[in-house]
């Protein structure tokens, strides 16, 4: 009897609070992995219970549907639309890791915040206040590459977009990530610029010079600063632009100005 008085008596000393909490996650557990389990379809179209694939989804930064919408990594941000529509949301292209961090934190967050109000913890109070500072602090750090993305995008990958989408061939709700790449620091020794052209590109000597006209006019490049390759007989048609070193171009300028003198001279011999 002594034994079960010390149970009695250790179950009467133990917050109701610990045993919502307790009830909450036997109550979630036993949805997840009993055979009453939300059914979700599987990319192959076939159908399986989900619980166990949503959890694992949620916890890894995947979608919770199990779709994939763009191409994104662990750690790569996407840079392709691959849903039909092409209206892939802005979550889709973080990071599967990024993902996952976010959702953790939220999910730590809330708990440590159900602790202290509910328990009256003053540690776990002190410890979401930490983990939201983290968070801030963070977001902070990160803002200013964001920024500087997304006035490249505007600045730089749009203007592109904008005049040779429809040149090209491209599709109307093809989006700007979908075909083009161009790097920060592109005038950089070495950086390229790349165009993924449609299959059915009507490659002829016009077109690739409105294409080179309108690479260098919005990018402010002149054509002696790239090295330019058209690849349109690959299995994925493309264009790079190759931004050449300093003496390359240099004495791509010297030989353009020569060739266009003697143009200007044999012109006036004619006449």
């Amino acid at each position: 009897m002594d034994v079960l008085d010390r149970i009695t008596d250790w179950i009467q000393s133990v917050h109701p609070a610990w045993w919502l909490l307790l009830l909450g996650v036997g109550v979630l557990l036993a949805a997840l992995s009993g055979s009453k389990a939300p059914v979700i379809k599987t990319r192959d179209g076939g159908k399986s219970p989900g619980g166990r694939r949503v959890l694992w989804r949620f916890v890894s930064g995947a979608h919770l549907d199990g779709q994939t919408r763009t191409d994104a990594g662990w750690w790569s941000r996407g840079r392709h639309d691959l849903t039909t529509a092409k209206k892939a949301p802005r979550w889709a292209y973080l990071p599967r890791g990024v993902r996952s961090l976010i959702r953790w934190a939220v999910l730590t967050v809330l708990v440590l915040f159900l602790l202290g109000y509910l328990l009256g913890s003053t540690t776990a109070l002190v410890l979401a206040w930490i983990t939201v500072g983290a968070v801030a602090l963070t977001v902070a750090a990160l803002a200013p590459r964001r920024i500087s993305r997304i006035r490249h995008y505007r600045r730089h990958v749009l203007p592109v977009h904008k005049a040779l989408r429809k040149l090209v061939g491209h599709e109307e709700d093809t989006q700007p990530g979908d075909w083009i790449s161009i790097p920060r620091h592109y005038s950089r020794s070495g950086a390229v610029i790349r165009l993924d052209l449609p299959g059915a590109f009507p490659d002829t000597p016009q077109l690739r010079q409105g294409i080179n006209n309108a690479v260098t006019n919005n990018l402010g490049l002149r054509l002696h600063e790239l090295e330019i390759a058209y690849e349109v007989t690959a299995q994925h048609p493309h264009v790079k632009f190759t931004s050449v070193d300093a003496a390359d171009r240099y004495l791509r300028a010297v030989d353009n100005e020569t060739t266009n003198t003697t143009d200007s001279t044999n012109n006036r011999d004619a006449m």
